[in-house]
């Protein structure tokens, strides 16, 4: 029984399992509604209901939920982990025809499979995904079934914001300078716009198309910067809305890495244009 092969069991009947551990012990009763409803009117409702009270020991449960994380931070579904949000389960990989098995044959076929829950840390959601024969990316659960676990789950938690510790719960951190902005590259009527709302006065020309701000003393001062249309453009110091909009309007296929503010770009300013990849760094 260490390899399981000698146990028959469902999906469903497996995902119970599951389950239960991600609520400390309680198995439930799979259903697939809630409520029936006609005409706007709830006629029948389907509460949950409890299987068993509790499954094992509250300190083994404890141990499977450890184990099972632990899978996820550094066991076979380590390629799977994130920072975002916590999850656990366990990969499977099992030979489907495993009694028709030839040693003189490469007729073995395979099953992959994961389940698991999350938020490990606060459980709303189990799943399991099982995929028999898989032709692609490998054979096994790690492989094959673990990054459809990890979508589903990416998904699931980017719909539950309630999920997510508000970012304005903590006090407003303080300015670290009081330095005017400088050096700043893009659309001048952006900037206006942003330097009124912040109710900094500037000097400039008011018919600026494309402009870089100056620190002087005490005073923010709008440039003017002029990009030849069938040369490549400097846009270090942009960031990649403006980027993306001068290059691309100009025939040029871009690659990004990075966040923030181009740092750096492949193609050296003034280069004629031909229709070439530019790759741009952020920082």
């Amino acid at each position: 029984m260490s390899i399981g092969y000698e146990l028959t069991i469902t999906p469903l009947q497996l995902l119970s399992f599951y389950n239960a551990i991600a609520n400390d012990g309680v198995m439930m009763k799979p259903y697939l509604t809630s409520s029936i409803e006609r005409f706007g009117e709830t006629v029948q409702t389907f509460k949950p209901t409890v299987i068993k009270r509790r499954i094992a020991s509250a300190e083994t449960i404890r141990q499977a939920q450890f184990l099972l994380e632990s899978v996820v931070k550094n066991g076979t579904a380590q390629p799977l982990y994130t920072a975002r949000y916590r999850f656990a389960g366990k990969t499977g990989t099992a030979q489907i025809n495993y009694r028709k098995f030839d040693r003189r044959r490469s007729n073995i076929k395979h099953r992959a499979s994961f389940v698991g829950y999350f938020p490990a840390d606060n459980p709303v959601y189990s799943c399991i995904v099982m995929i028999s024969e898989p032709t692609q990316n490998g054979i096994y659960g790690g492989e094959v079934a673990g990054p459809v676990f990890r979508e589903i789950a990416d998904k699931c938690m980017a719909t539950r914001t309630e999920l997510y510790r508000p970012l304005n719960t903590s006090p407003a951190p303080q300015l670290v300078n009081r330095r005017l902005p400088d050096a700043q590259l893009g659309l001048a009527r952006d900037y206006r716009l942003l330097l009124e709302a912040l109710d900094l006065p500037h000097l400039g020309p008011a018919d600026l198309d494309w402009t870089y701000i100056e620190a002087v003393a005490d005073t923010l001062r709008l440039y003017s910067r002029n990009f030849p249309e069938e040369q490549v453009p400097n846009v270090v110091g942009m960031g990649l809305r403006d980027a993306l909009y001068l290059l691309e309007n100009r025939g040029l296929k871009v690659v990004v890495s990075g966040a923030g503010k181009v740092v750096l770009q492949s193609l050296r300013s003034g280069t004629p244009i031909r229709g070439q990849t530019i790759k741009l760094t952020l920082n």
